[in-house]
């Protein structure tokens, strides 16, 4: 096993030294880091990458992974939620053998690559998430999530298996198949997985700023989380807001900070009539042009509610939004 925080931080070996060492290529290591901002190097006053050792035996665990037949996009999800579990990356262990080898050595059969036919299609995957969260099975829940993704991207997790998890959740509550206690348990638990590779995840400090939250009297935030994460793994700086924006002071907080964009969701009606007058206020005030984007289920069902908002409709799914998202702020970078 591989402790982290057995390995020194302070920066040292430039780039060259790094690939040489991991066997990798520049251009690839590169196009990881601002892909999937897994590691972010001190850069000296000149501007050149300066790694750590803690770095190194990030990027070479990593390649591991990759050598030995999993996605890279797989690999970074997989350490992403090694830190989420352990909440700093100096505690953080990766599964090896020894510090010496580093030779990948998965927790369970269904991460390994060489055994990936056993993983379950999300079909199966979504039961049995439904069937573990509603009998109040917590670590048949986690190893399910664990199994996922080790297989899947998150972003097909986010949109194939945790969305119509939810979904199905609700019908069952809404039809009187589910108790409160079960589907609240089932949701919070999704709730706090999702929040913790949302703060476990690299932020940019240097990328465009967006922030993200739910409009006043909205308690449904997991669409608007999962949102958050995407972009983050896009490369965007993210301000999560959380559920129930109040409209107090949030167009005062908009004039000091600056984000580049305010991102808004709502899933009923009440919360999507609170949202207008949000966005229309925003808009009314706003004296640095932050575009306002919203998105959510009611609106989805409810496309006459899209004249009243003042703002740019997401589409309605997260990746819909994602695509849109990029292309607003090219335009805008484009523009200024």
């Amino acid at each position: 096993m591989i402790k982290l925080g057995d390995f020194a931080t302070v920066p040292l070996y430039n780039i060259k030294a790094v690939v040489k060492t991991v066997n990798i290529s520049p251009s690839t290591l590169r196009a990881w880091e601002r892909r999937y901002d897994f590691c972010t190097p001190h850069r000296t006053d000149s501007g050149y990458r300066l790694y750590s050792d803690q770095d190194v035996a990030v990027i070479r665990w990593l390649k591991l992974q990759v050598d030995s037949g999993m996605a890279i996009s797989q690999a970074v999800i997989w350490y992403q939620s090694l830190i989420g579990e352990c909440k700093t990356a100096d505690a953080t262990v990766l599964p090896a053998p020894n510090a010496s080898q580093f030779v990948l050595s998965p927790p369970s059969d269904n991460f390994s690559p060489q055994m990936q036919h056993k993983v379950r299609s999300f079909d199966v995957l979504r039961q049995d998430l439904v069937d573990a969260l509603i009998s109040y099975k917590d670590i048949e829940a986690d190893q399910l999530l664990k199994e996922a993704f080790g297989a899947y991207s998150f972003e097909d997790i986010g949109e194939q298996l945790i969305s119509p998890v939810l979904i199905e959740i609700g019908t069952r509550w809404h039809t009187g198949l589910l108790s409160v206690a079960r589907e609240h348990y089932a949701t919070n638990f999704l709730r706090e997985y999702l929040l913790s590779v949302l703060r476990s995840s690299r932020q940019n400090l240097s990328a465009t700023t967006i922030w993200i939250g739910c409009a006043p009297l909205e308690q449904h935030e997991i669409g608007a989380i999962l949102l958050a994460i995407y972009l983050k793994r896009m490369g965007y700086r993210i301000k999560y807001l959380g559920q129930n924006l109040p409209l107090d002071k949030l167009a005062d907080d908009i004039k000091i900070e600056r984000p580049s964009m305010l991102i808004l969701s709502a899933s009923m009606l009440d919360s999507a009539q609170e949202l207008v007058k949000l966005t229309q206020e925003i808009s009314a005030l706003n004296m640095h042009n932050c575009m306002i984007g919203y998105g959510g289920q009611i609106f989805n069902d409810r496309p006459e509610l899209h004249e009243q908002v003042r703002g740019v409709y997401l589409g309605e799914s997260g990746l819909q939004g994602v695509q849109m998202i990029k292309t607003l702020l090219a335009n805008k970078e484009e523009n200024l």
